[in-house]
């Protein structure tokens, strides 16, 4: 029994030297901060604020940072042209995901299982890896925002993946987004009058706005109150994903060691599985309720234009196109609530840092728009000022 215990002991280093040796030998990555053996750069790692140090790797380092983490490649995109180069442009070659055992596979039910390799054009051939994508100079990362294997950013690039991603564009493309500025437009007034009634619980007000308006397009779901449940489900599980599931780099020794995953939840060293348990039935609920609420609107009629609306309409529609749609409209959701909060809040902090630039921006909408109303999407064009200073919120 001692030698038993020992090979399980031992067991788990020699993979990470086998993986070491194997992700080290004759190949070229790009810059990034020198590795030690077999642990390579998890002592560079931080458990909170990785963005920071991040930063700092890009200054050093340039467009591209790449670690090693105990034998997997972790790669960091610090521009945004260079990840819409990588991941849009050339998406038929990095549209594929890591296989993330504790967030994909045990925190939440495996519908799709991979295990396919990437082939990085710098000739790298990395298994299982993972990109955080600097989209500003507040480094917004747009890793963690969803933590299902079958939802698109965590499905692989395969047919499951690319039946998803038509459906998101198909219902929720340039095309498609007039449609929905009514109800941006309500929501962003409602925003307005919250912000200016009590500017100090910014960020609530932000939250409720960001998550409002994702449930609103995605769902036809209206949210009236700061206690509305889907609002608190969704914000409960964006924190559970961000902050513990996919927290720091988002790499679980599990997902290094694949086998640990059958170890017995009372085993020492198993409490990520009691976690993955919990974590599991929230991001399930997360998933299937405000879908099973729209099922239901669409059958009493009294659901609103939206995402599922648009296909939940349809006659004779099949048990996986709903799957498809659950999926897909939760991956949005999840998304979009995320990176609003983000955007606003960087665009509120932007003003604070060049007031100038508010106050052309204000004096443009007032000879303009006016007083007595706010802007609305039809004033986009006559608003060049606002349009080149606030890039980010235009289509690309």
């Amino acid at each position: 029994m001692d030698h038993i215990h020992l090979v399980i002991l031992f067991l788990p280093v020699a993979i990470a030297v086998l993986r070491w040796n194997a992700t080290t030998s004759s190949r070229v990555f790009p810059k990034g901060p020198p590795p030690i053996p077999i642990l390579g750069n998890v002592l560079d790692l931080t458990s909170k604020e990785l963005w920071l140090r991040a930063h700092e790797w890009a200054k050093k380092y340039g467009n591209m940072t790449y670690i090693h983490v105990l034998g997997q490649g972790v790669l960091f995109l610090n521009k945004a042209e260079v990840a819409f180069d990588l991941l849009d442009r050339r998406g038929a070659v990095y549209s594929s995901k890591p296989r993330l055992i504790m967030v994909g596979e045990l925190s939440v039910n495996n519908f799709l299982r991979s295990n396919e390799a990437i082939d990085f054009e710098l000739g790298v051939d990395v298994k299982t890896w993972y990109i955080h994508c600097i989209l500003s100079a507040h480094l917004t990362s747009i890793d963690s925002h969803v933590g299902h294997i079958s939802q698109i950013p965590f499905t692989t690039y395969n047919d499951a993946f690319r039946r998803r991603r038509k459906l998101m564009q198909s219902t929720l493309g340039p095309k498609s987004i007039p449609n929905y500025h009514p109800k941006m437009e309500v929501e962003t007034k409602l925003f307005v009058q919250s912000l200016a009634s009590n500017p100090a619980d910014y960020l609530r007000h932000i939250r409720r706005y960001s998550g409002g308006l994702a449930l609103s397009v995605v769902y036809g779901h209206q949210v009236v109150s700061n206690d509305d449940p889907y609002l608190l489900l969704a914000e409960e599980c964006m924190d559970l994903l961000a902050n513990q599931m996919a927290s720091g780099p988002g790499i679980w020794p599990v997902d290094m060691v694949p086998v640990l995953r059958y170890i017995p939840t009372w085993f020492p060293g198993g409490s990520f599985k009691r976690k993955a348990a919990v974590w599991k039935a929230r991001i399930k609920e997360f998933i299937e309720v405000p879908w099973k609420n729209a099922k239901a609107n669409v059958q009493a009629g009294t659901i609103s234009p939206s995402f599922c609306s648009s296909l939940l309409d349809r006659e004779g529609i099949s048990s996986q196109e709903e799957e498809d749609a659950m999926y897909t409209a939760n991956s949005m959701y999840a998304a979009s609530a995320d990176t609003t909060i983000s955007t606003i809040s960087h665009l509120i902090l932007a003003m604070i840092y060049y007031p100038e630039v508010f106050t052309k921006a204000r004096r443009e909408i007032e000879e303009v728009v006016g007083t007595t109303r706010l802007p609305t999407f039809s004033d986009r064009d006559s608003l060049p000022y606002g349009k080149r200073s606030f890039p980010i919120f235009q289509p690309r």
